[in-house]
């Protein structure tokens, strides 16, 4: 995705574009993963984009999301039932 738009905006690197290593835990990775979608977002958003309904987390994959789940603090999701949570396969 991240070349993708380098090649459609013709910018050679963007600050957002994070490495996640393969020896990271999962929860860091997710977090990391988590950061970088979300800069992302914001700079397509200043950009232009249309992305009011796109959240970062989204983005993520169904183990990645479920590990930055886990590091939420539960105020967050406090009006939304546990088993709406987990996205259905």
């Amino acid at each position: 995705m991240f070349d993708l738009l380098s090649f459609l905006t013709g910018k050679s690197s963007y600050a957002y574009k994070a490495t996640v290593e393969t020896s990271m835990k999962r929860i860091e990775r997710a977090e990391h993963l988590f950061k970088q979608y979300d800069e992302m977002v914001r700079v397509l958003k200043v950009e232009g984009a249309l992305l009011n309904h796109i959240r970062p987390e989204y983005l993520l994959s169904y183990p990645d999301y479920l590990a930055w789940l886990k590091i939420q603090p539960k105020e967050r999701f406090e009006y939304v039932p546990e088993n709406l949570l987990r996205l259905t396969l």
